[in-house]
């Protein structure tokens, strides 16, 4: 999973305490964000979530930090995170999680955005935040992540991501929205592959895509050598069918990338939809 472990104080130490310089420095402010990253990895959600954390792991916790003077109070873990820095802390946090090396070799990692529920402040006119991510799933692992406008700007934030990460030999896997020249190019750029929904906001593309599978559909007939999957199921209540005939769902290999078609037949109940993906790479 990981090809090298760097200790996490050591990634945080460039953090300015925001504690006056002659407040109550009780907690050293190492041993507080310590214990908030490990707490908040075991799923902890609120500050009484990481204060009972500590009290219930301050065995383990001191093999790492000192912990002089026991687990700081929840008000206390609150109020000093709450201060940080915000730009200097995620770039702590980033730095840790690339010192870690993860092995991303063939593996995917899915870059989307989403809206924070809850994010957004009537009163204060203050509106959603918007987040792009880039999530390993099989090390359940977030990369980084990226504040977006809006989702519209979603396109412009998915290239500038990418260029904070390492993804060298991971597979990228992106909505039809990100379906974009420079996205591909900045993925290319980095020694990576790509997994891309295809959809009518790149017309070209999804035309050709379609020609292509034209090409192999023709009178009915399937090409031997084009893999295929047949499968039936039930979706919402009613039976669904997708097979190796012209409602399909089959890979096809054109050259050096290749695309992916899944139409759907839903027995005459709705018209066949059809989706495209388009992948390649280095």
């Amino acid at each position: 999973m990981f090809t090298r472990c760097l200790a996490v104080p050591a990634c945080f130490e460039p953090l300015v305490d925001p504690r006056r310089p002659a407040g109550n420095h009780r907690h050293r402010l190492i041993d507080i964000m310590f214990l908030a990253l490990c707490a908040t990895i075991c799923r902890c959600e609120t500050w009484e979530d990481i204060e009972d954390f500590g009290y219930e792991r301050l065995e383990w916790l001191r093999k790492y930090v000192p912990l002089e003077n026991g687990v700081p109070h929840h008000d206390t873990i609150a109020r000093v995170i709450s201060r940080l820095d915000t730009a200097a802390f995620y770039a702590c946090l980033q730095d840790w999680i690339s010192g870690l090396k993860l092995d991303l070799a063939g593996r995917g990692v899915h870059v989307d955005g989403k809206t924070a529920r809850h994010s957004f402040d009537s009163d204060t006119n203050l509106k959603a935040l918007h987040l792009v991510s880039a999530w390993v799933d099989e090390h359940s692992v977030c990369l980084g992540q990226i504040a977006a406008d809006q989702k519209s700007n979603e396109i412009t934030a998915v290239p500038l991501l990418l260029e904070m990460l390492e993804i060298k030999g991971a597979v990228i896997t992106l909505d039809a929205m990100n379906c974009q020249q420079k996205t591909v190019e900045q993925i290319i750029e980095q020694e990576a592959d790509f997994v891309i929904t295809v959809k009518d906001n790149q017309p070209t593309l999804a035309q050709a895509i379609a020609d292509r599978f034209d090409e192999y559909f023709e009178n009915g007939e399937v090409d031997r050598t084009v893999r295929s999957h047949r499968r039936r199921s039930r979706s919402r209540g009613r039976p669904e069918r997708t097979g190796g005939d012209g409602r399909t769902r089959t890979r096809i290999h054109p050259g050096d990338g290749q695309v992916a078609g899944h139409p759907v037949d839903r027995n005459g109940l709705a018209p066949p939809r059809t989706g495209y993906t388009a992948s390649g790479g280095k």
